[in-house]
């Protein structure tokens, strides 16, 4: 969520932003249908994370696929769930616009890092036009955290890519 958060507001305020770094992050979906399958996804999700003890609502979360990697090194207990459910609902995928096409427009240097193990991000972010000001970095043997699974490659990484041009 966060990810798709940042290239809108770099978007917004070109000024203000020099550089990006999405890691594992949706670019939006497209197709309607997809839209309605995720908007109805995420109601149920939401309903659960009010109803459901959070214990129980973080082992359903986090045995998700592409969150299985996450569960293993960090799960958040301290969580509101009524708020929470309304940053889920009001920041689902399938609410947001798909920036894939705003990426060309973007002047910012943008790194988008994913896990070779996170099969739907990878796939997803192979997908992402080859620009000049665009890199798309895919760690070997890591999930949909690479920055809690990896922290000193990680690290190494964003540190390049920082420092160069």
């Amino acid at each position: 969520m966060g990810g798709r958060l940042a290239l809108l507001f770099a978007k917004r305020y070109p000024r203000k932003v020099k550089r990006l770094i999405i890691i594992s992050s949706h670019l939006g979906l497209q197709n309607p249908s997809e839209r309605k399958k995720r908007w109805k996804q995420d109601k149920i999700w939401a309903e659960k994370l009010q109803k459901e003890p959070m214990e129980t609502f973080l082992n359903n979360w986090y045995s998700q696929s592409v969150l299985q990697s996450v569960g293993k090194v960090k799960r958040t207990r301290n969580i509101f769930p009524k708020e929470a459910a309304k940053v889920l609902l009001g920041l689902s995928t399938a609410k947001q616009q798909n920036l894939t096409e705003e990426l060309s427009s973007l002047p910012q240097q943008i790194l988008f890092i994913c896990g070779s193990e996170d099969e739907k991000y990878s796939l997803l972010y192979s997908k992402i036009p080859h620009l000049p000001h665009i890199r798309v970095l895919t760690l070997s043997g890591v999930g949909h955290a690479p920055h809690l699974e990896t922290p000193q490659l990680f690290a190494k990484e964003v540190l390049q890519f920082l420092k160069t041009g």
